[in-house]
């Protein structure tokens, strides 16, 4: 049942670049979940076949590698695939290239919940109609992040209506804005993010108060390298996603 791996193309123009006009990370972000919605249906595994069955799919870790971010007017190419499910979780990876030249690779954990209880459904039983791809993985997978011990308060997000999605909870790409928008201004003139990882914990709603803490580092004003951030919801301290971001020199 359909193509192992499915493409997509997508325009770099000025709704979705920075101050520095390259492709924003929650940008990438947007992209990635757009081609991954649109595989899904092509596979007969998207939101309307499982909202039938009162189910939905959630992303549960993301780690972007970028080698390359593409640049104002480019074109970028993104190819995806599923690997074998495992128990509650299914598998996706990227590639995304400028014309012939790999410029990024993410990898992806999924749940399906279902509807009515928000519990995870074990996703065993589609194993059966995915058409997996065989000839290739990607030689690095979602981690587990071990945050430092000591971290600090940065600020609190509230929660409004144009961060929900079609699901009802915040959107994948908010947290990146959230954990972005707590760094000084410099880490994104004077360097470029090389990786990004996340794990969302649990879901976040409709005024949920949500406290961000970012890692110590003394010199972060003048400096960003690699920087954890985690969130808790206010109102009962529930850790909701961890994070980490790697810069890099240009």
């Amino acid at each position: 049942m359909g193509s192992k791996i499915f493409t997509g193309k997508y325009d770099i123009n000025s709704i979705n670049i920075g101050s520095n006009r390259k492709l924003t990370l929650y940008s990438l972000m947007g992209i990635l979940q757009d081609i991954a919605s649109r595989h899904a249906f092509y596979l007969g595994y998207g939101y309307e076949d499982m909202k039938k069955l009162s189910l939905f799919w959630v992303l549960t870790a993301q780690k972007i590698k970028i080698y390359d971010w593409a640049s104002w007017h480019q074109k970028l190419r993104v190819e995806t695939w599923t690997t074998p499910i495992r128990k509650f979780y299914a598998f996706r990876e990227y590639q995304f290239y400028i014309e012939d030249r790999v410029v990024g690779e993410c990898s992806t954990k999924w749940l399906i919940l279902d509807g009515k209880t928000r519990k995870p459904v074990r996703a065993e039983y589609i194993n059966k109609d995915i058409p997996y791809r065989d000839d290739f993985n990607l030689d690095f997978s979602t981690e587990k992040l071990v945050l430092p011990d000591d971290m600090s308060f940065v600020r609190e997000y509230s929660v409004y209506n144009s961060d929900l999605d079609m699901n009802g909870h915040v959107n994948n790409t908010k947290y990146c804005k959230w954990v972005l928008n707590s760094l000084p201004f410099h880490c994104f003139t004077e360097k470029i993010i090389k990786e990004f990882d996340i794990q969302f914990l649990n879901e976040t709603f409709l005024g949920d108060k949500v406290e961000l803490f970012r890692s110590k580092n003394e010199d972060i004003e003048n400096s960003c390298e690699s920087i954890y951030f985690k969130g808790v919801r206010g109102a009962d301290k529930n850790s909701l996603f961890s994070s980490r971001l790697l810069f890099t020199t240009p």
